[in-house]
């Protein structure tokens, strides 16, 4: 699994919500969804009258089976201290998001200098382009809709950026045989960088090569 297939697939799952209005079957999806978690955030199970935004966010990534890596949360402020706790937020209206990040918002911004107030409002960037980028949000005037956002816009009160290069390379490794992950764990195989690690290409005389003296290096260090 490679980083752009996960924020992808983020981003593939909330856009097929789209339309989805409060009070129909589709949001009572989005809600199902969301208490479907083994552990509740804070124990609370939400309801179908409850502001609903946070919980689309969180209901995307459980659905994408990426809530074990990346916090979820019905509350948005709750969302931040989540994400803080992670090391993933960024305190910065300026910041460039990419595909599959979540923006949050606080209606009560005045545009001066760095918002630091109380969210409001959050959605997943699902396009980034020159001058601006797309949001994808729950309960945007009632139903699940797109916003497009200028760069440093106000309203923006900062992002939540998963490591979604970390979380791949990890899925990759619960998803190894004991040998595969033996010889990745002890540097025999690095892969390419992205999560992959190419187990079903083809071995040249060049990698076996390299394979050996790796293995050679491993086994005279382990003396």
């Amino acid at each position: 699994m490679k980083e752009a297939d996960l924020r992808m697939k983020v981003v593939s799952t909330i856009i097929g919500w789209i339309g989805h209005k409060e009070g129909s079957a589709g949001h009572k999806e989005i809600i199902d969804t969301y208490n479907s978690q083994k552990v509740l955030p804070r124990g609370h199970k939400m309801s179908l009258t409850e502001p609903w935004c946070a919980a689309t966010v969180s209901a995307a990534i459980i659905a994408a089976g990426l809530e074990d890596y990346i916090p979820s949360e019905c509350s948005c402020n709750e969302l931040i201290k989540a994400a803080m706790a992670e090391e993933i937020w960024v305190e910065d209206d300026t910041h460039i998001p990419s595909v599959g990040d979540i923006v949050m918002y606080d209606w009560q911004d005045d545009g001066a200098g760095d918002n630091t107030g109380k969210a409001d409002h959050t959605g997943i960037v699902v396009g980034v382009y020159d001058a601006q980028f797309d949001v994808c949000e729950g309960n945007a005037n009632n139903k699940v809709g797109i916003r497009g956002l200028d760069y440093n816009s106000k309203y923006i009160r900062g992002f939540i950026c998963p490591r979604y290069d970390l979380i791949a390379k990890q899925i990759s490794l619960n998803e190894m045989t004991e040998g595969e992950r033996w010889a990745v764990e002890n540097g025999i195989i690095a892969g390419y960088g992205n999560g992959e690690y190419g187990w079903g290409d083809p071995l040249t005389r060049g990698m076996a090569a390299t394979l050996l003296m790796k293995y050679d290096k491993w086994r005279k260090e382990m003396r």
